[in-house]
């Protein structure tokens, strides 16, 4: 575990960036880890500017009263209303993003949902639940990485894409049937959401050097997931919770680790090279620096290799990427 007062130097560094930092908050940041994770960002930036997408306004627009009465008063926040369990949705809330900035420091993914009950197709023709937890997110990367890009060749040199969901739960998954449309199961969708986030985070982190990526376990929060469901399984929920308070992680350092584990140079893109390398945490790949890493809440490196190594040597990354564009591709065919 990575210290506390470590993580509060490491995130207090984050001013030396100098002023304008942008973060993006792909869903989540109106609740819970993504919410938690905002506020320390804002208190430990000079000016930053930060964008919420989300569906709840109500609860955006508190956020962004707290932040500039009470946070940091010279910080800008936009609440973006969008869906994102639609990717046309998320194209939209990218391209008003990419109307106002020119680089992207942060991007951090907590859109998702407990993968409880059947396959829900959206409009688009996938899982919902799968829609949520992998292709919204990576249409986000897919969308912003030219600022992304920009915000890793900029003065503050900071790039960083965390998505947080499932890492060093792995589980053995085929190239076979990735979208789950004939092999649906809620262990599939946990199976495939896991690795997914793993090889598509290694891919990108291998193609574009300037960005490192981070797929995190946030550990157990107390969050609105524990209302998900219907009445049984939200009594079910909070029972669980109510057992496992003395374990959880009080949300406020919540916010404080994510950030760190998306900031901090010992996860830092694989472009840096030299000597920088022996500071920097091994990767998913097991390579140090390799600009890729799959976390834990306190900053453990994480991820099975044992399960991970057989499907990489089977080209299974690649083919994970592969899908994710050519599904890209489908959306955005005329009907």
């Amino acid at each position: 575990m990575i210290p506390l007062d470590v993580v509060r130097g490491s995130n207090m560094k984050l001013k030396d960036s100098g002023p304008g930092l942008v973060a993006v908050f792909g869903v989540g940041g109106t609740s819970g880890i993504g919410e938690s994770t905002l506020k320390a960002f804002v208190k430990n930036t000079v000016q930053p500017r930060v964008y919420i997408v989300g569906r709840n306004n109500a609860a955006a627009q508190n956020i962004i009263m707290e932040v500039s009465k009470d946070l940091n008063p010279k910080a800008t926040c936009h609440f973006i209303q969008a869906d994102v369990s639609l990717l046309k949705n998320v194209d939209g809330a990218c391209a008003k993003i990419k109307s106002m900035e020119q680089h992207v420091n942060l991007l951090f993914l907590t859109c998702g949902v407990l993968p409880l009950g059947g396959r829900k197709e959206t409009e688009e023709g996938m899982d919902r639940k799968l829609a949520l937890n992998y292709y919204s997110r990576y249409r986000f990367v897919f969308n912003l990485l030219p600022l992304l890009k920009a915000g890793g060749t900029s003065s503050a040199s900071l790039a960083r894409v965390t998505s947080v969901l499932s890492g060093g739960f792995e589980r053995p998954i085929t190239g076979e049937d990735l979208g789950l449309e004939k092999t649906y199961s809620v262990s599939a969708v946990g199976a495939h959401s896991c690795v997914m986030n793993d090889f598509a985070c290694e891919q990108l982190a291998k193609e574009h050097l300037e960005v490192a990526f981070v797929h995190m376990y946030p550990g157990f929060v107390k969050t609105s997931q524990l209302n998900a469901g219907g009445f049984l399984l939200r009594s079910l929920l909070k029972i669980v919770g109510f057992l496992a308070t003395p374990l959880a992680l009080d949300l406020g350092e919540s916010g404080e680790r994510s950030l760190f584990n998306a900031t901090a140079s010992l996860f830092g893109p694989g472009g840096h090279g030299g000597d920088m390398v022996e500071d920097m945490a091994a990767g998913s790949d097991g390579v140090r620096g390799s600009g890729a890493y799959i976390l834990k809440w306190d900053g453990s490196v994480v991820g099975k290799q044992e399960v991970l190594g057989p499907m990489r040597e089977k080209g299974l990354r690649e083919k994970v990427w592969e899908h994710t564009l050519e599904t890209f591709a489908r959306i955005e065919r005329p009907k």
